[in-house]
C-alpha cells in the first residue's frame, strides 16, 4: 500500500508495516503477542510435544505428546484436595502454582471458591450415586457409629453404612460426619 510493504494478519485482517530494513520485525511480533483473533483461536486440548531423556542417558531422547485438558485435570485437583484433606486455599499458594506452571503450562488453576463449588458438586454426585445403589440392588444396609474427640476436644459423631453388593463384594460408605456436644447418647440425635 502506497509503496509501502504491508503484512496482512490472518487472525483478525488487521495491517502492520513489514518492511524488514526500515521496520524490522518488532512490529509482527508485537501484533503476533497480542491479536486477540490468535489468542481465541489457540486450541486449549492441543497436544504438546515433550522432550526427555531415557533411563538418564542425554544420548537417548523420547518424544511423547502432552494433553492439557482443563476438566480432566480439575476433577484430578478436586479428588487430590478431598482424598489429602488440603484446604481450599492450597491452590492459591505460590508452591502449587509454580509446580502446575511447570506440569501443565496451559492449566488455568481455579481459584479456592470454584475448587469449593466442585468439591460440593463432587459430594453432591456421590450422594445421589450411593442413593441409587442402595434403593437399587434393595439389600440389606447395616448402619454403624462411632464417636471419637479431636485432639482440640470436639467430639464427632460418624454415621457409616455396610452393605453386600450382587457381587458379594462388602462396601463401607461414610453418610454423615457431625460434631457433637458429648457423647452421650441423648446429644446424637440433634446430629442425625
Amino acid at each position: 500500500e502506497n509503496g509501502e510493504e504491508i503484512a496482512k494478519c490472518k487472525s483478525c485482517g488487521a495491517h502492520i508495516r513489514a518492511n524488514s530494513t526500515r521496520n524490522g520485525t518488532s512490529g509482527l511480533r508485537s501484533h503476533n503477542s497480542s491479536c486477540k483473533s490468535k489468542l481465541k483461536s489457540t486450541d486449549e486440548t492441543q497436544t504438546l510435544l515433550n522432550f526427555s531423556t531415557v533411563s538418564g542417558l542425554s544420548s537417548e531422547i523420547s518424544m511423547t505428546t502432552l494433553r492439557c485438558d482443563q476438566e480432566t485435570i480439575r476433577k484430578a485437583l478436586v479428588e487430590l484436595v478431598v482424598g489429602a484433606e488440603l484446604p481450599f486455599k492450597f491452590v492459591t499458594r505460590h508452591e502449587f502454582k509454580h509446580f502446575m506452571n511447570i506440569v501443565c503450562p496451559k492449566f488455568k488453576v481455579p481459584s479456592r471458591w470454584t475448587v469449593q463449588r466442585d468439591v460440593y458438586e463432587l459430594f453432591c454426585s456421590q450422594k445421589e450415586k450411593m442413593k441409587k445403589i442402595l434403593t437399587k440392588s434393595g439389600q440389606r444396609v447395616c448402619l454403624t457409629t462411632d464417636c471419637w474427640t479431636f485432639c482440640q476436644n470436639v467430639s464427632y459423631l460418624c454415621l457409616t453404612a455396610h452393605y453386600i453388593d450382587e457381587n458379594w463384594i462388602l462396601h463401607k460408605s461414610l453418610l454423615n460426619f457431625c460434631p457433637i456436644s458429648s457423647h452421650k447418647g441423648g446429644d446424637w440425635y440433634d446430629c442425625c
